[in-house]
C-alpha cells in the first residue's frame, strides 16, 4: 500500500500469522520448483530452504514441527536435497535429508529422504552409513529401481575400496619380520 509516497514495509516473518507464513512458504516453494524446471539448482535450493524456514515457526525442527505444517516442511527439504544431489554437493544433501529424517515418523517411512541421504553418504565415502540408509529404503520398497541401483553402486564402491586398501597395505605386513630382525 502506498500512502503519501511511503511504501508499507513487508512484514517480518515473526509478525506473520500462521496462514501468512504458510502462504509465503508455498509461494517460495513454487518459485523453487520453477527454477528446478529450468535446471537452476543452486537458485532453487535457496528458495526451497527459505520456504522450509517459513513453513514452521522459527527454531522448530524434528518432532516439534506441527502435524499440519509437516508436509510442506518435508517437501521443501526433500526438494532442496534433490537440488544438492544435482549439484553434487553431498554434505548439503545429507544435511537437507537430516531435516526430514529428524521427524520420527519420517525416519522409518520416507524412502526419498533415506535414498537421497544414502546416495550422498556413499559419495562422501561414508559406506557404512550409506548402507544403513539404503537398506532402510530397500525395506520400504524392495522393487524401487533407484534404491537397487544405489545398493549395487555401493557394493562396487566398497569392493574397490577394499582392493585399494589391499594394494596399499597388503604386502606391507608380509615384508616385515619383527621376530627375525637382524642386528
Amino acid at each position: 500500500v502506498e500512502l503519501l509516497g511511503f511504501k508499507e514495509k513487508p512484514k517480518e516473518r515473526w509478525q506473520m500469522t500462521t496462514e501468512e507464513r504458510l502462504a509465503q512458504a508455498n509461494k517460495l516453494k513454487d518459485e523453487g520448483t520453477e527454477l528446478f524446471k529450468k535446471q537452476l539448482f543452486a537458485e532453487a535450493t535457496a528458495k526451497y530452504e527459505d520456504a522450509a524456514s517459513y513453513a514452521v515457526d522459527e527454531g522448530i525442527t524434528g518432532d516439534d514441527v506441527p502435524e499440519e505444517e509437516r508436509p510442506l516442511y518435508i517437501s521443501c527439504w526433500s526438494n532442496a536435497a534433490m537440488c544438492y544431489i544435482k549439484l553434487k554437493e553431498w554434505a548439503d544433501a545429507t544435511r537437507a535429508c537430516n531435516q526430514v529424517l529428524e521427524i520420527q515418523s519420517e525416519e522409518a517411512s520416507n524412502i526419498k529422504a533415506l535414498y537421497r541421504r544414502g546416495l550422498a553418504r556413499m559419495h562422501l565415502g561414508l559406506y557404512k552409513e550409506a548402507k544403513v540408509d539404503l537398506m532402510a529404503a530397500y525395506k520400504i520398497d524392495s522393487s524401487n529401481k533407484d534404491v537397487r541401483k544405489a545398493l549395487a553402486q555401493l557394493k562396487e564402491k566398497v569392493e574397490n575400496s577394499k582392493q585399494k586398501e589391499k594394494a596399499a597395505f597388503g604386502g606391507f605386513l608380509g615384508k616385515v619380520d619383527i621376530y627375525n630382525d637382524k642386528k
